[in-house]
Protein backbone atom coordinates (compact mmCIF):
# COMPACT_ATOMS: atom_id res chain seq x y z
CA UNK A 1 0.00 0.00 0.00
CA UNK A 2 1.47 3.12 -1.20
CA UNK A 3 1.94 6.35 1.67
CA UNK A 4 -0.96 8.63 0.34
CA UNK A 5 -3.24 5.53 0.40
CA UNK A 6 -2.06 4.66 4.07
CA UNK A 7 -2.65 8.49 4.99
CA UNK A 8 -5.87 8.80 3.95
CA UNK A 9 -7.45 5.46 4.74
CA UNK A 10 -6.26 6.61 8.27
CA UNK A 11 -7.95 10.05 8.07
CA UNK A 12 -10.84 8.20 7.47
CA UNK A 13 -10.39 5.70 10.53
CA UNK A 14 -10.02 8.62 12.70
CA UNK A 15 -12.79 10.44 11.26
CA UNK A 16 -14.92 6.97 11.67
CA UNK A 17 -14.00 5.93 15.54
CA UNK A 18 -14.41 9.60 16.66
CA UNK A 19 -12.56 12.79 17.99
CA UNK A 20 -8.85 13.14 16.96
CA UNK A 21 -6.81 15.51 19.56
CA UNK A 22 -8.85 18.64 20.06
CA UNK A 23 -12.09 17.10 19.23
CA UNK A 24 -13.26 15.26 22.20
CA UNK A 25 -17.32 15.48 22.89
CA UNK A 26 -17.88 17.60 25.81
CA UNK A 27 -21.29 17.57 28.08
CA UNK A 28 -23.14 20.82 27.88
CA UNK A 29 -25.10 20.94 31.49
CA UNK A 30 -24.29 23.27 34.36
CA UNK A 31 -23.52 20.06 36.18
CA UNK A 32 -20.67 18.85 34.63
CA UNK A 33 -17.57 17.17 35.79
CA UNK A 34 -14.53 17.56 34.32
CA UNK A 35 -12.37 13.82 33.71
CA UNK A 36 -8.39 14.66 33.14
CA UNK A 37 -6.31 12.35 32.09
CA UNK A 38 -3.32 11.94 29.53
CA UNK A 39 -2.61 9.88 26.95
CA UNK A 40 1.34 9.48 26.00
CA UNK A 41 3.93 7.17 23.88
CA UNK A 42 7.41 5.73 24.84
CA UNK A 43 10.27 7.07 22.71
CA UNK A 44 10.29 3.95 21.30
CA UNK A 45 6.76 3.35 20.55
CA UNK A 46 5.59 5.04 17.15
CA UNK A 47 2.03 4.82 16.27
CA UNK A 48 -0.21 7.59 14.78
CA UNK A 49 -3.12 7.43 16.15
CA UNK A 50 -4.75 6.23 20.63
CA UNK A 51 -7.60 5.76 21.54
CA UNK A 52 -9.39 5.07 24.68
CA UNK A 53 -13.06 4.16 24.88
CA UNK A 54 -15.08 4.52 27.78
CA UNK A 55 -19.30 4.57 27.93
CA UNK A 56 -21.68 4.98 31.11
CA UNK A 57 -22.08 2.23 33.24
CA UNK A 58 -25.78 2.03 32.08
CA UNK A 59 -24.25 2.02 28.58
CA UNK A 60 -26.61 5.04 27.40
CA UNK A 61 -23.07 7.26 27.22
CA UNK A 62 -20.14 5.96 24.52
CA UNK A 63 -17.31 8.21 23.76
CA UNK A 64 -13.85 8.36 23.01
CA UNK A 65 -10.49 10.09 24.17
CA UNK A 66 -8.28 10.14 21.43
CA UNK A 67 -4.87 11.50 20.68
CA UNK A 68 -3.43 11.88 16.43
CA UNK A 69 0.37 12.33 17.36
CA UNK A 70 2.25 15.06 15.43
CA UNK A 71 2.47 14.11 12.29
CA UNK A 72 1.90 13.79 8.22
CA UNK A 73 -1.76 13.41 9.13
CA UNK A 74 -1.59 16.46 11.86
CA UNK A 75 -0.17 19.94 12.58
CA UNK A 76 -0.75 19.40 16.43
CA UNK A 77 2.31 18.91 18.42
CA UNK A 78 1.82 17.00 21.57
CA UNK A 79 1.16 19.15 24.91
CA UNK A 80 4.22 17.48 26.45
CA UNK A 81 7.77 15.91 24.99
CA UNK A 82 9.85 14.93 27.64
CA UNK A 83 13.13 12.53 26.36
CA UNK A 84 11.23 9.21 27.29
CA UNK A 85 7.61 10.44 25.78
CA UNK A 86 5.49 12.55 24.15
CA UNK A 87 1.43 12.70 25.20
CA UNK A 88 -1.75 14.95 25.03
CA UNK A 89 -3.38 16.06 28.19
CA UNK A 90 -7.42 16.18 28.38
CA UNK A 91 -10.25 17.84 30.23
CA UNK A 92 -13.15 16.39 29.12
CA UNK A 93 -16.65 17.67 30.64
CA UNK A 94 -18.99 14.50 31.53
CA UNK A 95 -22.61 14.47 33.19
CA UNK A 96 -22.43 13.14 36.46
CA UNK A 97 -22.59 9.57 36.96
CA UNK A 98 -20.60 5.91 36.62
CA UNK A 99 -18.60 5.29 34.08
CA UNK A 100 -15.71 2.99 32.61
CA UNK A 101 -12.70 2.65 30.16
CA UNK A 102 -13.45 -0.26 28.48
CA UNK A 103 -11.78 -0.53 25.20
CA UNK A 104 -8.72 0.56 23.29
CA UNK A 105 -7.55 1.18 19.92
CA UNK A 106 -3.87 1.84 18.66
CA UNK A 107 -3.21 2.29 15.01
CA UNK A 108 -0.41 2.81 12.50
CA UNK A 109 2.50 0.92 10.54
CA UNK A 110 -0.70 -0.74 8.58
CA UNK A 111 -2.24 -1.94 11.44
CA UNK A 112 -4.74 -1.75 14.45
CA UNK A 113 -4.86 -2.79 17.47
CA UNK A 114 -7.62 -3.31 19.90
CA UNK A 115 -8.65 -5.67 22.93
CA UNK A 116 -10.22 -8.74 21.43
CA UNK A 117 -13.07 -8.29 25.12
CA UNK A 118 -13.85 -5.92 26.78
CA UNK A 119 -12.34 -4.49 30.00
CA UNK A 120 -13.42 -2.33 32.93
CA UNK A 121 -11.35 0.48 34.24
CA UNK A 122 -13.82 2.34 36.34
CA UNK A 123 -14.18 5.56 37.60
CA UNK A 124 -17.40 8.12 38.72
CA UNK A 125 -17.90 11.80 37.72
CA UNK A 126 -19.21 13.79 40.47
CA UNK A 127 -20.94 17.24 39.59
CA UNK A 128 -18.94 20.27 39.61
CA UNK A 129 -15.70 18.12 40.15
CA UNK A 130 -12.37 17.20 38.84
CA UNK A 131 -11.27 14.09 38.86
CA UNK A 132 -7.79 12.41 37.37
CA UNK A 133 -6.84 8.91 35.67
CA UNK A 134 -3.58 9.53 35.58
CA UNK A 135 -1.41 8.88 32.47
CA UNK A 136 -2.16 6.29 29.46
CA UNK A 137 1.30 5.66 28.08
CA UNK A 138 1.86 2.97 25.47
CA UNK A 139 4.56 0.99 25.29
CA UNK A 140 5.09 -2.15 22.73
CA UNK A 141 5.51 -5.46 24.62
CA UNK A 142 8.28 -8.06 24.18
CA UNK A 143 6.08 -10.92 25.13
CA UNK A 144 6.67 -13.18 28.42
CA UNK A 145 4.44 -16.09 30.01
CA UNK A 146 0.84 -16.85 30.79
CA UNK A 147 -1.69 -14.00 29.99
CA UNK A 148 0.92 -11.83 28.50
CA UNK A 149 1.56 -14.50 25.39
CA UNK A 150 -1.52 -13.03 24.13
CA UNK A 151 -0.67 -9.62 23.48
CA UNK A 152 2.87 -10.51 22.20
CA UNK A 153 4.53 -7.53 20.36
CA UNK A 154 1.70 -5.42 21.01
CA UNK A 155 1.00 -2.27 22.55
CA UNK A 156 -0.29 -1.99 26.43
CA UNK A 157 -0.84 0.98 28.46
CA UNK A 158 0.81 1.91 31.86
CA UNK A 159 -0.59 3.64 34.04
CA UNK A 160 1.52 6.57 36.07
CA UNK A 161 0.39 9.67 38.33
CA UNK A 162 1.63 13.10 36.34
CA UNK A 163 -0.88 14.72 38.09
CA UNK A 164 1.50 18.25 38.28
CA UNK A 165 1.86 18.30 35.08
CA UNK A 166 -1.26 17.17 33.47
CA UNK A 167 -2.99 19.76 36.00
CA UNK A 168 -1.05 22.73 34.72
CA UNK A 169 -1.65 21.78 31.05
CA UNK A 170 -5.34 20.77 31.59
CA UNK A 171 -5.92 24.17 33.20
CA UNK A 172 -5.11 25.86 29.76
CA UNK A 173 -7.85 24.20 28.33
CA UNK A 174 -9.91 24.15 30.81
CA UNK A 175 -9.65 26.70 33.92
CA UNK A 176 -12.45 25.24 35.99
CA UNK A 177 -9.83 22.51 36.42
CA UNK A 178 -9.24 22.82 40.45
CA UNK A 179 -8.41 19.78 43.00
CA UNK A 180 -8.47 16.55 41.67
CA UNK A 181 -9.66 13.77 43.30
CA UNK A 182 -7.68 10.90 42.96
CA UNK A 183 -9.20 8.44 40.35
CA UNK A 184 -5.88 6.66 39.17
CA UNK A 185 -6.91 2.77 38.92
CA UNK A 186 -4.89 0.77 41.41
CA UNK A 187 -2.26 -2.13 40.17
CA UNK A 188 -4.80 -4.71 41.85
CA UNK A 189 -7.90 -3.80 40.00
CA UNK A 190 -6.49 -3.72 36.70
CA UNK A 191 -7.22 -7.15 35.82
CA UNK A 192 -6.80 -6.84 31.94
CA UNK A 193 -2.85 -7.59 30.96
CA UNK A 194 -3.43 -4.70 28.92
CA UNK A 195 -2.64 -2.55 31.51
CA UNK A 196 0.33 -2.28 33.76
CA UNK A 197 2.15 -1.10 36.59
CA UNK A 198 4.58 2.12 35.59
CA UNK A 199 7.60 0.27 35.14
CA UNK A 200 10.83 2.12 36.88
CA UNK A 201 12.82 5.22 34.67
CA UNK A 202 9.32 6.78 33.83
Amino acid sequence: MDTMMTRSLLIVLCALLTGCAGGQSQYGGSDAGILVTSIAQDKDTRFDIYRLDYRSRDRRVSDSIAWMRSSALSSDEPDFSEPSKSGEVFALKLAPGDYEIYNYAIMGKGVLFSAAEDFSVPFTIAAHESIYLGEFLALVTNGGNGPEKTIQSAPIFVISNQRARDIALAQREEPRVAALRDGIPSAASLRSPLFRKMPAGY
